[in-house]
């Protein structure tokens, strides 16, 4: 064969296999638009032309929204896009376990503060948030840009619970949440965890709706107890009391069904608890069946676990504790709110340090008979021997009280009623906070016992050398209170009150100073603000 033949053998070959080539190059075209016509084609490239855009969009937002937070420490997050078939997204998604990532995510937080006191709560936000960033991308695997809205939407909802565990309101969730319930409106977890970042905001209203919807599509006692405590801190920003009435009933019956709903939520115990204590406040602090709720379902919240290490759970019960002037278990839940609050945050050793300083105060008043020398305190008793006893006739008091005044010696603990107790005021006991009103009498006997009135108006008092006269006399009791402001249980205490006796008055219309009546004019009762 000439070397002419055999190059035009070799083209000839070569022309072969390149027409084979695009034989099975065109097979292949057919075969991945078979049963399309060219409309369908040029839809479904218009959807992915729209996909791309909404993905460019929502990738822009987040990282407008974090760059434009208040930290600076604040780190861009980028979710990392594995490819993965979207058959075996929903498998995967389930074998990750959104859910358990956030409680794990949820307890690193609740003990970050702990392991670092030094701290600061922004710090606490950025470890959070990047732990968050690390679960995303290790546990939680990405869809592809031509996923169906609903697999976008369990996409976006598992990343955004994740970044919206932390404290703080993160911009990123809120933009990740917000495209979740874009794509699938009926995916109530994702209005639930919209409505927790907007609280965090703060967007009350945006977040009340979002709540509504979730308990509209599904009954939910975690959303239930979280609109409770976004519609009292709505109530709080109104301006008409029948409005603000309206919203803490809805709060509170809201409250109540969640925990039956969920009677193993501390979440659920927690707000249902807080609103008893906002309506004890509410009722001037009379109505004691609200704060006895207030101070069972605080104990109820602290028995389920994702509320042991809570502070705040500690501060408030701490705070009904003392109303209720349980001292002795005020103090312990006020150590344990330090304990477990060393950035003192919430000002937790503050209100441990004024409380042990106003209960030494107390017991120093009664034991010392206010400091008075004794000629002082003679010259009180003679003239308190010399006067008559007001006749009280009060819409406060439950009975008509003519009868004969009783010295302090005779009272029993608990109520005592038909009773006036006539004495002289031989010192006044400062302290922290506005409420109660704290002083200590002498009866003719020269025995000395702490007097607590509640609902006191800022510019009512009572100087020493007052006459006075009580009502019904609540005797309260403690004994072996143990003064101490360190949170170590083997620390001995600074100081031991063996025993502890005063009288408890809910109203000053409960009293006479100086032979009259007081007016309605120094009642006022305490406002308590709401925080969200």
């Amino acid at each position: 064969m000439t070397r002419g033949n055999q190059r035009d053998l070799a083209r000839e070959k070569n022309l072969k296999k390149l027409q084979e080539q695009k034989k099975r190059a065109g097979a292949n075209a057919k075969d991945g638009n078979a049963g399309l016509s060219t409309d369908s084609r040029m839809n479904r490239d218009a959807e992915i032309m729209r996909i791309k855009q909404e993905k460019a969009a929502a990738k822009k937002a987040a990282e407008d929204a974090a760059k434009g937070s208040d930290s600076g420490k604040v780190a861009k997050y980028e979710i990392n896009s594995y490819r993965i078939p979207k058959a075996f997204l929903r498998h995967a998604i389930r074998m990750s376990s959104p859910e358990s990532l956030a409680t794990q995510l949820a307890e690193f937080r609740d003990k970050f503060a702990e392991l670092h006191p030094e701290s600061s709560e922004e710090d606490e936000c950025c470890a959070v948030r990047q732990r968050a960033v690390q679960f995303i991308r290790a546990e939680i695997p990405a869809i592809d840009e031509h996923a169906v809205p609903v697999t976008k939407a369990a996409y976006f909802l598992a990343c955004g619970r994740l970044l919206n565990v932390s404290h703080c309101f993160d911009p990123v969730a809120e933009v990740l949440l917000s495209s979740a319930v874009k794509l699938d409106p009926l995916l109530h977890d994702a209005w639930f965890e919209l409505g927790q970042c907007l609280t965090k905001k703060p967007d009350i209203e945006f977040a009340v709706s979002c709540f509504e919807e979730s308990i509209r599509l599904q009954k939910s006692g975690n959303v239930m107890s979280a609109m409770a405590v976004a519609l009292r801190s709505q109530a709080s920003r109104c301006e008409s009391d029948a409005e603000k009435t309206a919203l803490r009933t809805k709060a509170l019956t809201l409250a109540r069904e969640a925990v039956v709903i969920n009677p193993t939520s501390g979440n659920g115990y927690l707000a249902l608890a807080t609103g008893c204590f906002v309506e004890f406040f509410s009722s001037s602090q009379t109505k004691f069946p609200f704060l006895d709720e207030s101070i069972k379902y605080y104990g109820k919240a602290l028995q389920c676990p994702d509320q042991t290490r809570n502070p705040e759970l500690h501060l408030n019960f701490a705070t009904a504790l003392r109303y209720r002037e349980d001292f002795g278990s005020a103090l312990q839940h006020l150590k344990e709110a330090v304990k477990l609050d060393p950035r003192d945050s919430l000002n937790s050793r503050q209100r441990l340090t004024a409380l042990v300083n106003y209960l030494e105060k107390f017991s120093d008043a009664v034991e010392k008979k206010g400091r008075l020398k004794m000629k002082r305190l003679q010259t009180l008793v003679a003239a308190l021997q010399a006067s008559t006893c007001a006749f009280i006739q009060s819409s406060e008091a439950k009975n008509s009280l003519a009868v004969a005044t009783k010295s302090i010696d005779d009272l029993q603990i608990g109520p005592n009623l038909n009773t006036i107790i006539h004495a002289k005021i031989v010192a006044t006991i400062p302290h922290d906070d506005i409420v109660p009103l704290t002083f200590v009498v002498c009866d003719v006997n020269e025995r000395c016992c702490a007097v607590t009135v509640y609902n006191c108006a800022p510019n009512f008092g009572f100087v020493i050398g007052d006459t006075i006269d009580i009502a019904e006399p609540f005797l309260k009791e403690a004994e072996n209170i143990e003064l101490s402001t360190s949170c170590d249980a083997t620390t001995s205490p600074t100081r031991a009150i063996p025993l502890l006796r005063w009288i408890r008055v809910r109203s000053p219309r409960l009293l006479c100073r100086n032979g009259q009546p007081t007016a309605s004019a120094v009642v006022a009762p305490t406002q308590l603000t709401i925080e969200s």
